[in-house]
């Protein structure tokens, strides 16, 4: 069966969005194929069908740390995001010009998700998928530095999460 192996198809099966789902928060229980659904549809909305992403859920005390060691923050936070492909700028205009698509690592606050899913009366999943999609979205390009950029970095965020038939995770949060 060389000629299976030579297939057109055979090679560009190899230029896809791969993501992987790792539980470092046991008390959890995701839902993987939610959270890498998540991941490719968010990549393809923004033009990156190639890739690897890998979400990781921590606990509080491991978010902290991450949060200090990388960004000099000793407290918890909900996602951290590291884009790590070089040469890759990001942003809406450009996404996924690096010869390997995305190459990006998500850090997810798994005991933060359980909090504001129990405050928001949401899912720990849907949160989850919020902070999946934010962190991204970081990746991509987008803000939230500023109020403007802010607000718009979360509309796009629950209108992603809407397609998926997830609802306005975010805006169901905000005050």
């Amino acid at each position: 069966m060389p000629k299976a192996r030579s297939h057109p198809r055979r090679k560009s099966s190899s230029a896809r969005l791969n993501v992987s789902v790792l539980n470092h928060c046991r008390s959890l229980r995701l839902d993987r194929k939610l959270l890498a659904k998540v991941v490719k549809f968010t990549a393809a909305q923004h033009g990156v069908t190639a890739g690897q992403v890998e979400l990781a859920v921590f606990d509080d005390k491991d978010m902290a740390r991450l949060h200090k060691e990388y960004l000099g923050r000793p407290k918890v936070t909900d996602v951290i995001c590291f884009d790590l492909a070089p040469g890759f700028t990001g942003g809406s205009n450009a996404p996924g010009l690096h010869a390997g698509g995305f190459l990006v690592s998500l850090a997810l606050g798994g005991q933060v998700a359980r909090t504001q899913a129990r405050l928001n009366c949401t899912s720990i999943n849907k949160e989850l998928a919020l902070y999946t999609v934010h962190g991204l979205l970081h990746v991509l390009g987008y803000n939230d530095a500023k109020p403007a950029d802010a607000r718009r970095m979360h509309d796009r965020e629950d209108e992603l999460l809407q397609q998926l038939g997830l609802g306005a995770v975010f805006q169901k949060s905000a005050p």
